[in-house]
């Protein structure tokens, strides 16, 4: 799972993103710092390259926007 965190200005907002097993279902979960936040439902593509690309794509998206990744120990830190 990777996580990702925008504190920039007045944000405090964290999301992430986890692939399962196969490599072909997409998790996601994103909300303010200090909740249980929203789960997406999950998205299944048909291969992992498919699903790899989304990854990608929607992780550009997020550093385009200022989030920044973050370790597990620095991202539970931050959401306890």
């Amino acid at each position: 799972m990777l996580h990702y965190v925008n504190c920039e200005g007045n944000h405090s907002k964290y999301w992430t993103i986890e692939l399962d097993e196969v490599g072909t279902t997409v998790n996601v979960t994103s909300g303010k710092i200090g909740t249980l936040g929203l789960v997406q439902p999950p998205k299944t593509f048909d291969t992992a390259a498919l699903a790899d690309k989304f990854v990608n794509k929607k992780i550009a998206e997020k550093l385009k926007k200022g989030y920044t990744l973050v370790t597990a120990e620095e991202f539970l830190r931050l959401t306890v």
